[in-house]
């Protein structure tokens, strides 16, 4: 990159925007974790989605009662941590799992949920989706910011330990 441009009064300094590139490839159902930062501005309704997502059946951390978040294989359901959101508040949030160790287990700021069954796969049918400003299907029901997505290649005891890590 070189050294820093020396900045002076109406001056203009850019740089080339530099994207993630975030598909099913990138998505793997053996084993992983994800993570990512959320507020949201309201926790008052119940919408079954969002914010990180690979198919309707591959919620991988999503919203299915007021404030309380879980993780949704299609089959089994796990709760991020505990107790619900308070809107407004950041809360950093991550699941681990493992196909060949038929787990997974959700974290909120540095708290385990229980650990639960994982069926093997989120079902991935689209790229790795993120929203925070709708519900199921795309309706627009509230807003929130997600920040700081990250994708783990990571056995599931390795998962766990970076969760932990980061979310506390």
């Amino acid at each position: 990159r070189g050294s820093a441009p020396i900045i002076t009064a109406a001056s203009t300094v850019s740089t080339t925007a530099v994207y993630g590139t975030f598909d099913i490839a990138n998505h793997s159902d053996t084993k992983g974790a994800y993570y990512c930062e959320l507020i949201q501005l309201d926790v008052s309704a119940n919408y079954s989605a969002g914010p990180l997502g690979v198919g309707p059946s591959g919620r991988i951390i999503s919203e299915t009662s007021a404030g309380v978040m879980t993780s949704f294989d299609g089959t089994t359901v796990g709760t991020l941590g505990t107790g619900t959101a308070i809107a407004g508040t950041s809360y950093k949030y991550g699941v681990a799992y493992s196909a060949a160790d038929s787990k997974k287990t959700g974290y909120k700021d540095g708290a385990a949920g229980s650990e639960t069954a994982y069926d093997g796969e989120y079902n991935a049918t689209v790229e790795l989706q993120v929203w925070a400003a709708s519900g199921f299907n795309g309706a627009p029901i509230r807003v929130g910011k997600i920040r700081d997505i990250r994708r783990y290649n990571l056995s599931y005891a390795a998962g766990l330990a970076k969760l932990e890590e980061i979310t506390a």
